[in-house]
């Protein structure tokens, strides 16, 4: 016997037992459902992060950042001596002109 809005408002089936149909159908959905997501879920994160792989991420990418810091420093330390080489240079230039 199924229920349905008509059968019910026709008295064919009990309230109880209309209701019921109802929620055992809408669960065997949701089942269905959940069953997808998991399969979903499990699919895309085979592997979910452990706090040690994110602990581990974080050191790497302070490495990362230390090393980046160095680069700056050394660039930076290039920079300034070519800035200062190329003064003298120019200054020497102006007095030999002169």
């Amino acid at each position: 016997m199924t229920c349905s809005i008509t059968s019910f408002k026709h008295a064919k089936c009990s309230v109880i037992s209309c209701f019921r149909l109802l929620i055992e159908s809408t669960i065997s959905d949701i089942r269905i459902q959940l069953a997808s997501i998991a399969s979903v879920i499990t699919s895309v994160i085979p592997h979910p992060a452990t706090k040690a792989d994110v602990n581990e991420l974080r050191a790497e990418i302070a490495g990362v950042r230390a090393e980046v810091h160095a680069r700056e420093a050394l660039l930076l330390t290039w920079l300034i001596g070519t800035l200062i080489a190329s003064m003298a240079l120019a200054c020497t230039i102006a007095k030999v002109v002169r």
